[in-house]
């Protein structure tokens, strides 16, 4: 769990940025967030309702979860 939270800033960027007239104000890391047990659950709920196949890179494939 640690090693995709320290890991997916290089695979996919910021978790969000922030913007203020249009302009990049502040990038918000995925190592600002702390993942727990019931949030790795949700993810693989939400990967499972959304039929996310293992054979597309982790690259190319982008998951948002809705709480």
């Amino acid at each position: 769990m640690g090693l995709f939270v320290t890991s997916a800033d290089q695979m996919y960027r910021p978790i969000t940025t922030l913007r203020h007239d249009n302009c990049v104000v502040k990038h918000i890391p995925w190592t600002a967030f702390k993942m727990t047990d019931l949030d790795w659950v949700r993810v693989v709920d939400a990967r499972d309702i959304l039929g996310v196949r293992t054979s597309v890179s982790m690259r190319e494939s982008k998951l948002i979860i809705i709480q």
